[in-house]
């Protein structure tokens, strides 16, 4: 995967390829369960605009469109707890991939197994 920023029909690509995401656990160990993987302003600032502006609307699209007028993106990976919906994590795609997919790649494959027998 190439590295952000991406313009945004590269960020809606990556986001749509890892949709499978949603419903997993955020992180081996913890509440969160992934609740989307969206495209988000690249820089520091905005994605910290997007992230309020997604917490009151709860729809991405309507946060990324608020007030970003910005051509650099980036794709996150949302968390959300099932006990407080006010509680929200969100990590880089990229470095969610790379902390969790060995993780990710093990349960798949003892479901596989599970199935095969």
């Amino acid at each position: 995967m190439k590295n952000a920023p991406y313009s945004y029909q590269e960020a809606e690509k990556i986001a749509h390829q890892h949709g499978h995401l949603v419903g997993q656990r955020f992180a081996a160990e913890g509440q969160y369960v992934i609740e989307s993987v969206v495209v988000c302003p690249f820089d520091e600032l905005n994605k910290s605009r997007f992230l309020q502006l997604y917490m009151l609307c709860g729809d991405c699209c309507s946060a990324l469109t608020g007030d970003y007028m910005g051509l650099l993106f980036d794709v996150i990976v949302i968390g959300r707890s099932p006990e407080n919906e006010l509680d929200l994590v969100q990590d880089r795609l990229a470095t969610w991939l790379a902390t969790n997919t060995y993780s990710f790649t093990i349960k798949q494959d003892r479901q596989r197994l599970n199935m095969a027998v």
